[in-house]
């Protein structure tokens, strides 16, 4: 219950709120939200490939520091490093994969009426 009523609430503060509005239309929001679905698609593999190796090799590095610290420095090393290819790689598909496909499906679409 509590879920759908902070929901409810949030969704009515941003439709009401000019300037939490404009972070949602600003052109960085705008970029993520075009790549978003690419970036869901390979956000897995990219994690998986680089990113795991990029901790192991921190943790490494930081082996010699002991400590949940270090241990959590590693994991966000990876995850700042790991963050630029991936979001390279989801701008490379959704403009090789998913605008051609857009403009596909609207022109079947025009067919189709």
């Amino acid at each position: 219950f509590y879920e759908r009523l902070g929901c409810f609430l949030l969704i009515f503060a941003i439709s009401n709120s000019e300037q939490i509005q404009s972070l949602f239309n600003s052109s960085i929001a705008q970029y993520l939200g075009n790549i978003s679905f690419a970036l869901y698609i390979i956000h897995y593999t990219l994690i998986h490939t680089i990113g795991y190796r990029i901790v192991n090799t921190c943790g490494l590095v930081l082996r010699a520091a002991k400590g949940d610290f270090y241990y959590n420095l590693s994991w966000g090393i990876g995850y700042c490093i790991t963050t630029i290819p991936a979001i390279w790689v989801a701008d490379v598909a959704w403009r090789a994969f998913d605008i051609p496909s857009v403009k596909f499906m609207r022109w079947v679409e025009g067919k189709c009426q």
